[in-house]
């Protein structure tokens, strides 16, 4: 697979970062029992997601690997068909793979 980049203003990645940056527990900036987000809160930030995939003219890909399990998104531009990034990377989805291999091999059970 190969993987090209496009020529992008800042604010682009920043954008795409906050989207699909994991949740770290807690909620930032959020007031505790705050009601989840009303349905046209949701649409317009679907809308604004689809409105700058459009801008650069990129679409999302999103499937299962295999081996993991883990939900894999690929952002692939729509001109080349090539992947412009994908999340996780391949590098972390081949070392979950080992992680996962190895795992309780370095516990010992003692009675």
């Amino acid at each position: 697979m190969s993987i090209s980049f496009l020529t992008q203003p800042p604010e682009f990645d920043a954008r795409f970062a906050q989207v699909f940056e994991k949740p770290s527990g807690k909620p930032k900036n959020e007031v505790k029992n705050q009601p989840p987000k009303d349905e046209p809160a949701k649409k317009d930030e679907r809308q604004h997601l689809q409105n700058v995939l459009a801008e650069h003219d990129i679409s999302l890909k999103f499937r299962r690997d295999e081996k993991t399990g883990q939900l894999v998104v690929e952002m692939i531009d729509n001109k080349t068909g090539d992947a412009v990034r994908q999340m996780p990377s391949e590098v972390s989805l081949k070392l979950s793979e080992a992680f996962a291999k190895v795992q309780g091999q370095f516990i010992e059970a003692r009675v």
